[in-house]
């Protein structure tokens, strides 16, 4: 006996078995309409019948293959015999708009945003290194300078381990006030990046449906002969 039902207000009961004939599967299945009730299949089931009845040879990618195996299990419960074999295969194809967009085969935005990350803290850390060279600054950023390489130099002993961590960060944060124009500029560059990166993930998807590509295209991706 199969049982549907939705756990709340339908149950339906179908003299469905392994052991009843597939001709009673069939009119139990007619008799659903009179209660205007559809069955409307997914995947397993849309897979079974593939794969027992309508074609020769069935091939699956490989999340579909997963499942497969409950199929295989459901075949073998109501057939009593070994489901026909399935072949897994996988692949990926792009969508062809390298021609649309010149340089998207080698552009890398998200080294370029690890690499503008590190740059933003190295500005944080080490802004004397982005700021002009040292004889066309202000004198009081040469006297931070120097006051930070003192502090630099000075071995942190327990006493003034503390007060040397406080200097270096205290002459950083001086020197930051001078480097905002080119922490500004750098700052600009995160969003465009990032959207950059999400473009890239949806462009370079390996998802998009057979009907995306050319005939030719396919039949070069798989292998078969191109009139």
């Amino acid at each position: 006996m199969l049982v549907l039902s939705d756990m709340e207000t339908l149950r339906v009961e179908l003299p469905i078995s392994p052991d009843t004939s597939p001709s009673q599967w069939v009119d139990a299945l007619s008799r659903m309409e009179e209660h205007a009730l559809r069955l409307r299949p997914r995947a397993i089931l849309t897979t079974l019948v593939a794969r027992t009845i309508v074609s020769d040879v069935f091939v699956h990618g490989v999340g579909g293959a997963a499942y497969d195996l409950l199929t295989d299990d459901i075949v073998r419960r109501l057939t009593g015999c070994d489901p026909p074999r399935h072949a897994v295969v996988t692949g990926t194809l792009r969508l062809p708009i390298d021609h649309l967009f010149p340089g998207f085969a080698t552009d890398d935005p998200a080294a370029e945003l690890a690499d503008l990350h590190r740059h933003i803290r190295d500005l944080e850390f080490h802004p004397e290194c982005h700021l002009m060279p040292h004889e066309a600054q202000p004198e009081v950023v040469r006297e931070l300078i120097r006051q930070k390489q003192r502090w630099i130099d000075t071995h942190p002993t327990p006493t003034l381990a503390k007060r040397r961590c406080r200097e270096i960060r205290a002459a950083n944060d001086q020197m930051a006030f001078h480097t905002q124009a080119v922490r500004s500029r750098m700052l600009a560059r995160v969003g465009p990046l990032a959207t950059a990166m999400r473009g890239r993930a949806v462009l370079r998807s390996r998802e998009y449906p057979w009907c995306f590509f050319s005939e030719n295209a396919l039949k070069s991706f798989l292998l078969l002969e191109i009139e």
